[in-house]
């Protein structure tokens, strides 16, 4: 633009009519922003106010729009300006969002609710639903029409292109998306559980049924003739040879009947597998000569790790907290004993290399667990499985759980089970009475030992 100096007088005029102008419009914009902030503020303090100004908004609204020439212009430039905003992908977004807003904060308002509430009251469509004869006559109009509809292709096309559109509008609002998430999600929870109440009631039904069915004597009457005819009809389809061969089998005294079951339980207590007691200790033994009895400084750490700090001292008077505590000095000597021990053995046939059933020294329990555990590990693959005594593992615990399930699977079969319970003599049953009443009363293990010598 060149300057001042260089313009006309009627440029010249024409330029401060145009900043008189600007300024004017600046001057108008903001005293229209301030009247609205106090227009704003007036209403928000002063409800009275508020419902007084939107009746008149109402009415030059109204007035506004009578006149033809201006509503034409004000549905063209609408027109426009929507057509505009659905061709932007961003601003149909931002538009779908705000409506949204809108929507849930007119429905948090607990004044437009109550208004909401009572113009859908008032509306000639309550009225009918009030009305139960006319409420079943627009059901039927509307079932009418809506079948109407799905009768027709191009009506049908129609409806399910809005149907997508209105889809296809959801997902992209991620609000109204996050809506229909919580709607179907809570349809899903409710469906689920009217199928179980469902499920409920019909299987509390059906046993209601059988129990009155079995309780009715009538019932149970026709069921055992049922059965009677059935024995009947599979009797009669015998022939006469076997009839006859069924009558020569049939036990006449007690003693047939008693030779039956002792020949029947004898057939099923017979061993089924047959085994050499030499062909497996020829299989075990060469495995035992290779040094696999071999004692080592850990397997001693490994065993006195087991021991119960808590339990009290034995004959020798070592107990077992001494063992644990100091396991670091007594490695290499009790190392040399166990080898010692091993290598000796002495000879089988003198039966007092033997030890019987004892209670024995915290030392000899300390090598018993050594060998137990590496002869555990040889001959696993020869002990049964079915042997739950003396395995890691296995108790008398888990022989009760195989045996019961065993019982189960026969009683589904309706097959017989045989059991025979046995044990052996318990060696603490061989103890005097009197030596056990006197290490109760607190007399000292030696004295009693030295007794015991002396006699």
């Amino acid at each position: 633009m060149p300057p001042i100096s260089q313009l006309s007088q009627e440029q010249r005029g024409q330029a401060a009519l145009n900043r008189s102008r600007a300024r004017y419009e600046q001057n108008a914009s903001q005293i229209r922003v301030r009247n609205s902030e106090h227009i704003a503020n007036v209403r928000a303090n002063n409800p009275d106010l508020r419902e007084e100004s939107r009746a008149r908004e109402a009415t030059a609204r109204v007035t506004w729009r009578r006149s033809e020439r201006i509503r034409n212009i004000e549905r063209i430039r609408d027109a426009e300006g929507h057509a505009h905003r659905r061709q932007d992908p961003g601003e149909r977004q931002r538009e779908q969002v705000q409506d949204t807003a809108h929507h849930a904060t007119r429905r948090t308002d607990p004044e437009y609710r109550s208004r909401e509430r009572i113009r859908d009251m008032e509306a000639p469509r309550a009225y009918h639903r009030q009305d139960s004869e006319e409420h079943a006559r627009e059901q039927e109009r509307n079932t009418e029409e809506h079948r109407q509809r799905r009768r027709n292709p191009e009506e049908r096309q129609r409806e399910r292109e809005m149907d997508a559109n209105n889809r296809r509008a959801t997902r992209r609002n991620p609000i109204a998306r996050s809506q229909e998430q919580r709607m179907n999600t809570s349809q899903r929870r409710e469906t689920r559980q009217q199928r179980r109440i469902r499920e409920e009631q019909i299987r509390q039904m059906a046993e209601d049924r059988l129990i009155n069915f079995r309780m009715d004597p009538q019932n149970r009457l026709d069921a055992s003739q049922r059965q009677s005819q059935r024995n009947m009809d599979a009797t009669a389809a015998l022939s006469e040879d076997e009839m006859e061969q069924e009558r020569e089998l049939q036990p006449n005294s007690e003693k047939d009947i008693s030779e039956l079951f002792a020949k029947y339980f004898a057939s099923n207590l017979e061993p089924k597998v047959s085994w050499d007691e030499r062909e497996v200790l020829q299989q075990i033994l060469p495995l035992l000569e290779v040094g696999c009895l071999d004692i080592l400084d850990c397997d001693i750490v490994e065993a006195s790790s087991h021991f119960n700090e808590s339990h009290t001292p034995d004959l020798d008077g070592i107990s077992p907290f001494f063992i644990k505590k100091c396991i670091a000095s007594l490695t290499t000597p009790l190392q040399l004993l166990f080898s010692l021990s091993l290598s000796s053995g002495g000879s089988r046939a003198d039966v007092t290399n033997y030890r019987p059933i004892a209670k024995i020294c915290n030392i000899a329990k300390l090598l018993e667990r050594i060998v137990t555990k590496k002869l555990t590990f040889l001959i696993r693959n020869f002990i049964s499985h079915n042997q739950h005594g003396f395995l890691p593992g296995r108790s008398t615990t888990t022989n009760l759980v195989v045996f019961s399930k065993h019982c189960l699977e026969a009683f589904e079969r309706r097959c017989q089970v045989d059991a025979i319970y046995t044990d052996f003599s318990k060696a603490f049953d061989k103890i005097e009475i009197t030596l056990l009443i006197f290490s109760r009363i607190g007399v000292s293990t030696l004295v009693i030992s030295s007794n015991i010598s002396t006699s």
